[in-house]
C-alpha cells in the first residue's frame, strides 16, 4: 500500500497497510526503504524477527516444513530460539544466542514493543485482533 500511495500521491493512512514502507526510494536509485526491521510469522506459528544482519527465531526448529521440523527439533534438544548473524552465516548454521545474550534481549524487546504498539512504522498503536503470545515455553522476557 505505501508504495502506491507514494506513486499516485496520496497521503498515508493510519490504518491499512500501517506495517508497509514505500519502495519509491529504491526505484529511485536509494539504498533502502528505511525499513530497519522485519518481523515474520511461520506456517508452524512461531516468529522471527529480523534487524539488520541479525534474525531472531522463537523457535528451535525451522518453523515451516524444512529440517528440522518443531517436534524433532525439541526431540533433539535443540535451543528453544536461534540467533543468526546473516553477514556471516547466510545458511543460518550457527546459533550464535548464547554468545549474544545482550542481542536476544533487545531483540525480543523490540519485537515486543512492536507487537504491543500493532505496527512496526511509526504512528498512533493499533490495537491487535488476538492476544499474540510470541516466545515459546519456557523462554522468559528479558
Amino acid at each position: 500500500y505505501t508504495t502506491f500511495e507514494s506513486l499516485t500521491g496520496q497521503e498515508r493512512r493510519a490504518v491499512g497497510g500501517e506495517d508497509g514502507f514505500s519502495l519509491l526510494p529504491v526505484f529511485e536509485g536509494a539504498n533502502t526503504s528505511g525499513r530497519s526491521t522485519l518481523i515474520s510469522h511461520s506456517i508452524g506459528g512461531s516468529f522471527a524477527i529480523r534487524q539488520g544482519n541479525w534474525k531472531l527465531c522463537l523457535s528451535a526448529g525451522s518453523g515451516g516444513w524444512s529440517a528440522p521440523r518443531e517436534k524433532a527439533a525439541k526431540d533433539q534438544n535443540l535451543p528453544a530460539i536461534q540467533l543468526f548473524n546473516l553477514d556471516s552465516d547466510p545458511a543460518e548454521q550457527t546459533n550464535l544466542v548464547s554468545a549474544h545474550p545482550d542481542r536476544v534481549a533487545s531483540m525480543i524487546q523490540l519485537l515486543s514493543h512492536q507487537v504491543a504498539s500493532g505496527r512496526c512504522t511509526p504512528g498512533t498503536p493499533l490495537q491487535n485482533d488476538r492476544k499474540v503470545i510470541f516466545l515459546p515455553k519456557g523462554v522468559e522476557f528479558p
